[in-house]
């Protein structure tokens, strides 16, 4: 599936919440769901995420968010 859609220099502020898809690499990469937008997504710390769960956007790494719990 698509990884999602790069929006450009819009606010990552209209971004701050989202859920788990799917764990694509366990403690490293998740497939999230954004305002109905798939992304790619990676955190600085190793969370174990599982689909379902509530993730924060805290920033944008190239093409993927930089999640954290809620």
């Amino acid at each position: 599936m698509s990884p999602g859609v790069f929006l450009g220099k819009q606010s990552m502020k209209n971004f701050t919440e989202g859920i788990v898809d799917e764990v694509l690499k366990p403690y490293q990469e998740w497939r999230v769901k954004v305002h109905g937008v798939y992304w790619h997504a990676c955190s600085q710390v190793n969370f174990n995420f599982s689909p379902g769960d509530h993730i924060q956007v805290v920033g944008r790494n190239n093409l993927k968010l930089v999640i954290a719990p809620m």
